[in-house]
């Protein structure tokens, strides 16, 4: 017996967290999973004996033949589950609200469960949106090394992190963005890769589908080629993202497709939609634009209005299917969850080692060139952040009559008011709006 490749797991609490790459699935058991995968994974073809005969001693086992028939049990269903590698699949027990439950434990326990590396800010394009602003001036040499990353993801690892994310500008840019993925899945993370397709090769895409990454995400900014290319600034861009995501989707790799609605594309997101639907590619846009680093102002592309929120989510409730799986959250149970994961859960690190709580907060809280992971982390406790509840984003927020709609994005507030939480505005619109339509 051995462990399958592509499935990961990661401790929290007194639990394990795991997840199959190849069946999407993801699973919680009791801690001694932890033990019975780590031995498969380094005692290939190992025998339940051996197994039973391992850990009998380390937990000092005084009914042998009890523990070996519930260590029989246990490993009969990761066979079924192909979380080890022989046996059929079973009815499934799976719920696609355990990541969010996991990562909740990680943000009560402030403990990092993402990372996002910005491992560049070149790019082809040039979208009219992007946050990075004046990215022809950014300079190869001065970004993170291989050695660095590996350094990097090894600290990250210690500390119980537990999925990446790679993105950019374009990450297609690095060289040697193969090799940072593929370390990546091999110390066990779950890896997803952000892209616009644009200057894919064979040999990048060859090595990317065998490293088993969890999924991929294209950028497109619209059904109708002209569009896109339009907020590209790219011509034939289109086609060659749209290249990008079937030759993935075809070869099995988890394939997404990205975009934002913003004023310049509303009219053609709907074709969007439809070209997923008859790609069986998942959509998600998201409304909310990013403001840029340097300033730049997201309301000359943000909806900005209450009527176009409500056009938007109803198209978008048209073509996606809201989870009824779970169970609703009381008023409560909302108020004391986490606003998002930024410097609680998750950083980002950009291309040059500045660490952030995420991607869209200006300005960096230190330097992995500097210092270790660990320590910059910690420092992160004192931030204004730290176990930041939807009740405390904003005083309007314990009765709001929107909260469950509630996308608040913490860096945006902070990012246009010096620093302190204020009054949601936009927030607000687009939590109405998807209330009025969903409710």
């Amino acid at each position: 017996m051995r462990t399958v490749p592509g499935v990961t797991w990661h401790p929290y609490a007194d639990k394990v967290y795991v997840h199959s790459v190849d069946s999407q699935r993801d699973y919680i058991f009791e801690g001694i999973a932890l033990d019975v995968l780590n031995f498969f994974a380094k005692h290939d073809d190992a025998t339940l004996d051996e197994l039973c005969a391992a850990l009998a001693t380390e937990y000092a086992i005084e009914d042998a033949a009890e523990f070996q028939n519930d260590m029989r049990e246990f490993v009969d269903e990761l066979l079924a589950e192909k979380i080890l590698c022989e046996g059929e699949s079973v009815e499934d027990p799976w719920s696609n609200k355990i990541p969010a439950e996991v990562a909740e434990v990680f943000a009560k326990e402030h403990k990092l469960f993402s990372l996002c590396f910005e491992l560049t800010y070149r790019c082809v394009e040039r979208c009219i949106h992007c946050y990075i602003d004046d990215a022809p001036k950014f300079c190869a040499a001065d970004e993170l090394t291989l050695d660095e990353y590996k350094d990097i993801l090894r600290q990250a690892r210690e500390m119980g992190c537990v999925s990446i994310l790679f993105t950019g500008g374009e990450v297609l840019l690095r060289p040697d963005l193969c090799d940072i993925v593929e370390h990546a899945v091999k110390l066990g993370f779950i890896v997803n890769v952000y892209t616009t397709g644009v200057g894919l090769n064979d040999e990048v895409f060859d090595r990317l589908r065998a490293i088993k990454i969890d999924g991929i995400s294209v950028s497109l900014y619209s059904g109708v080629a002209a569009e896109h290319d339009k907020i590209t600034g790219v011509k034939g861009s289109f086609e060659k993202t749209l290249k990008a995501a079937l030759m993935f989707k075809a070869a099995g790799v988890n394939t997404f497709i990205k975009c934002v609605a913003m004023k310049q594309n509303f009219d053609s997101l709907e074709s969007l939609y439809e070209l997923g639907k008859r790609l069986n590619i998942y959509v998600t846009i998201s409304p909310r634009i990013i403001s840029g680093h340097d300033g730049k102002c997201s309301a000359d592309y943000s909806l900005g209005d209450a009527a176009l929120y409500k056009k938007f989510y109803e198209m978008s409730a048209r073509y996606v299917s809201a989870d009824k799986s779970a169970g609703k959250l009381t008023r409560e149970q909302m108020l004391d969850k986490s606003s998002c994961g930024a410097g609680i859960n998750s950083l980002s690190i950009d291309p040059f080692g500045g660490v952030r709580p995420c991607n869209t907060f200006h300005g960096a809280f230190g330097s992995v060139r500097e210092d270790s992971l660990q320590n910059i982390w910690e420092r992160m406790r004192s931030l204004k952040l730290k176990n930041c509840r939807m009740r405390d984003v904003t005083p309007q927020c314990a009765t709001c009559e929107s909260l469950e709609y509630c996308t608040v994005c913490v860096a945006d507030l902070l990012n246009k008011n010096d620093g302190d939480f204020t009054e949601c505005g936009e927030t607000l619109l687009m939590a109405k709006a998807a209330a009025e339509v969903f409710e």
